[in-house]
């Protein structure tokens, strides 16, 4: 997972070195996208591998500074880790994927500091949380998230008019929604609002919940959210059984799969979330993980 990660960021990285492929936005903003059709889904996929892979670095630099010795492939591991960490972390960057990094990433971290310290690391995510509203206008300084909480124009106008429509889908076909990957053809030719007729080619809602309810209806959002629970409930449940362990890689895998998902709901506000087969094939890793973990 994580190679296959290092692989998509590494190419994404290149691409931008060469200045080839790349997706030039109307601030001039030059953003990879690697093997995809749009940088919003590097942000995706590589925003799940990131935390995963930051928390078994830190349990191995941690066992490493505790028992002072390691052995030559645990060092050399660690190093390709580190390598492949930092490929992804620049390449998440240069996607410029606001989902990504304001809310994504942001509740990854968040999830990661309160699993390992606790009750001080709610309280460091809380102050982290005042310190990010306080610097916030200097984000916005910078012209990919000038626009941002705009809802006269760009894409969070486009958001709000997406959602509007993708509920009122949702009233239409309350049982079964418009079928998986039926979503753009409903959009386009029937429920587009007329003030978004500037962007008719949405295949998704941008939204978790919607998603779930535009394509499936009540029954799939239920699906959704049990899905979520029950990956939740056995991750927590878990890492609380391996900390009392001592089980350290154990607690550690644990924690960076709750951060991936995390960073799944987090981006997920305002982007894909599932329905897609790389994505799709994250969410079932880490629940396969977790599950396999609990027996």
């Amino acid at each position: 997972w994580i190679l296959g990660a290092a692989l998509v960021a590494g190419y994404g990285v290149y691409q931008y070195v060469i200045k080839q492929d790349l997706i030039v936005t109307a601030e001039g903003v030059a953003r990879i996208r690697s093997v995809y059709g749009s940088p919003n889904n590097v942000g995706l996929y590589l925003g799940r591998a990131l935390p995963l892979g930051l928390a078994l670095l830190t349990v191995g630099l941690v066992g490493i500074r505790r028992r002072r010795t390691a052995s030559r492939a645990a060092l050399g591991g660690l190093a390709a880790l580190g390598v492949a960490l930092g490929l992804i972390a620049v390449a998440l960057v240069l996607s410029f994927s606001r989902g990504a990094l304001v809310l994504g990433l942001p509740f990854a971290f968040a999830i990661l500091l309160i699993a390992w310290q606790g009750r001080r690391g709610a309280l460091a995510v809380g102050g982290v949380i005042v310190v990010a509203l306080i610097a916030l206008p200097i984000l916005l300084q910078f012209p990919r998230f000038a626009t941002m909480f705009d809802v006269q124009s760009g894409t969070s106008f486009i958001r709000i008019n997406l959602w509007i429509s993708a509920w009122r889908m949702f009233l239409d076909h309350p049982w079964l929604g418009v079928g998986p990957d039926n979503f753009l053809y409903a959009y386009r030719s029937f429920y587009i609002l007329p003030d978004a007729w500037r962007d008719p080619n949405l295949s998704h809602p941008h939204n978790l919940v919607m998603d779930f309810l535009s394509r499936l209806g009540m029954p799939g959002l239920f699906i959704g959210l049990t899905m979520l629970i029950g990956f939740w409930a056995l991750a927590w449940r878990q890492a609380t059984r391996r900390r009392s362990a001592g089980d350290a890689i154990g607690f550690a895998l644990t924690v960076g799969l709750m951060g991936a998902i995390a960073d799944m709901i987090g981006h997920g506000l305002v982007d894909h979330s599932f329905f897609l087969v790389d994505l799709a094939g994250v969410f079932m890793i880490a629940a396969a993980l977790v599950q396999k973990s609990d027996e």
